[in-house]
């Protein structure tokens, strides 16, 4: 089977030069490859040639670096250079895949319904989340992430912040801030927090003080 003709691209943060090119250097695709300094510790990594034919080869020196650099958040791209044939793109970090998206080329002037569907979806779901936000994720150096989630209850509005493991997607509830209206007029914002053991709060008590 004739593998169509791809461009090949690698974003690398939080490594040393010397680090990233020796460990480059042992591969089967050093020569292949070529290097640029973004950043203080960031790097560009795309072929020599431009493109070449798709191989998986890639997407496994993809996996191989970021075992190789746990800390280090890495993107791939692989961009086909064929229409109509899917690009992806693929997110590590500690040896993981965080995020992967696809995407693909259409010839000028052309769409199909579905691909437009899907466009305005994506951009009314962002246009109505930056206006509107009501939930948010930050991802952490160690690969877990905090998930921060608006709670409209009408009794007990507030915010909750949970903990997801990069090892286990269900979330844990760190901590939270709401509204209690069984509290004294002043007392009524409180605070609740978690520890990983319990499944109770440890602590729980209103924001103002005496």
């Amino acid at each position: 089977m004739i593998r169509p003709s791809c461009s090949y691209f690698y974003k690398i943060e939080n490594v040393t030069e010397n680090d990233l090119m020796t460990f480059l250097q042992s591969t089967s695709l050093n020569d292949y490859l070529e290097v640029e300094r973004t950043g203080y510790a960031s790097f560009f990594i795309s072929l020599v040639d431009g493109a070449t034919e798709q191989s998986d080869e890639f997407e496994n020196l993809a996996a191989a670096l970021s075992k190789q650099f746990p800390t280090s958040l890495i993107t791939f791209n692989e961009n086909n250079e064929e229409l109509y044939s899917p690009d992806r793109e693929l997110t590590y970090l500690a040896g993981n895949v965080l995020a992967t998206r696809y995407g693909r080329k259409l010839a000028p002037g052309e769409y199909d319904q579905e691909t437009l569907d899907r466009c305005k979806k994506t951009i009314c779901d962002t246009l109505d989340n930056l206006c509107n936000p009501r939930e948010s994720e930050l991802l952490l150096p160690d690969g877990n992430k905090l998930y921060v989630e608006i709670v409209s209850d009408s009794d007990y509005p507030g915010i909750t912040i949970d903990l997801i493991r990069a090892d286990n997607p269900s979330p844990e509830t760190v901590c939270f801030v709401e509204y209690n209206p069984e509290k004294n007029v002043n007392k009524r914002l409180c605070i609740g927090v978690y520890d990983s053991k319990e499944e109770d709060t440890v602590y729980y008590e209103s924001y103002e003080k005496e």
